[in-house]
């Protein structure tokens, strides 16, 4: 296993290599060798047998703005390949603290599922916590919120609107009480 990523750190530097080696010529035929004055002269030349000077320039002038911004872009996208280090992903010890929403209108049992499984997830419980907002169910969804709460008052925190407002007032009323890093919209599905 080992011998893998050695051997995928060998094509890593070959192909930063290869890539820095490609600019360079690039930019070598244009500076020093004026790919650019190449291509002004080809096109006046043509001018001369066959087209207008207004058509020439309306077709070359723009095409080089184009590949010199192409070329711009290129480098740019470049260097930020050989700036780019990846991060260590987060496991069961570093994980951030997580804020799990669940908003609900008349989704009765669904919202129990729902709880249950983001309880279930594979997610540290003292780094996690739930809010579940009843937004003015006119079933039985807050018996089940409720109840969920009682089960583990220590991840889930219920709250309940007496009247329908919107997503975007339950996220409000939670963005307040949240404490997580990382916040996480669920919708109680089937």
């Amino acid at each position: 296993m080992q011998n893998k990523y050695i051997y995928s750190g060998r094509i890593d530097k070959l192909l930063i290599i290869t890539i820095a080696l490609g600019l360079g010529v690039m930019f070598y035929l244009l500076v020093y060798k004026e790919i650019y004055q190449l291509f002004l002269n080809v096109a006046y030349t043509n001018y001369e047998i066959n087209y207008k000077i207004n058509e020439i320039s309306g077709i070359v002038l723009p095409g080089l703005v184009f590949v010199s911004l192409a070329l711009i872009l290129l480098s740019f996208r470049t260097v930020l390949f050989f700036l780019y280090r990846e991060s260590t992903p987060a496991d069961l010890h570093n994980a951030p603290a997580l804020t799990v929403i669940i908003p609900a209108y008349n989704e009765g049992m669904m919202v129990e599922r729902t709880i249950n499984s983001v309880i279930l997830a594979n997610y540290p419980h003292d780094r996690l916590e739930i809010f579940v907002v009843d937004d003015g169910s006119s079933d039985d969804t807050w018996e089940y919120i409720s109840q969920a709460a009682r089960c583990h008052p220590d991840l889930v925190t219920p709250i309940r609107f007496s009247e329908n407002k919107g997503k975007r007032a339950v996220l409000e009323a939670v963005f307040i009480r949240a404490r997580g890093e990382i916040a996480v919209t669920i919708d109680p599905t089937v």
